[in-house]
């Protein structure tokens, strides 16, 4: 039985595995995956900036203060995303970008997964 297309997206704390999930699952699916944090990354090389998590952190920001509908369509870009193409989106760090990202792909239907662990086991890993 094939799935029906659906876009899943991946939030949580640094480290918490939600690249190294949502990762896993886009190729289990044979989904297409995306990163914003990638796309971030790719803004600073073209800039040539340094890849440091604070200057990421602002250029990200940045970003967004520019206008969220631009950055999301730009991050989709990366895959030459189709719309009714499922998906998976690793890195929603605002509800903004997910409010944003649920309009874009509509009427796929989006769920967030929420990565929740325990820093007492991240600091274990």
């Amino acid at each position: 039985m094939e799935m029906k297309p659906i876009v899943l997206g991946f939030a949580g704390k640094i480290a918490s595995g939600k690249s190294t999930l949502s990762k896993e699952i886009s190729q289990h699916l044979g989904w297409q995956y995306i990163s914003f944090g990638d796309y971030v990354c790719t803004v600073a090389r073209s800039r040539n900036l340094e890849e440091s998590r604070e200057v990421l952190q602002n250029l990200g920001a940045s970003l967004i203060d520019q206008g969220i509908e631009k950055f999301c369509q730009s991050v989709l870009a990366q895959v030459n995303w189709k719309p009714l193409q499922p998906l998976v989106i690793d890195g929603i760090r605002h509800v903004e970008v997910l409010k944003t990202l649920r309009r874009i792909i509509s009427p796929l239907e989006f769920r967030l997964v929420f990565i929740c662990i325990d820093e007492k086991f991240v600091m274990l890993v």
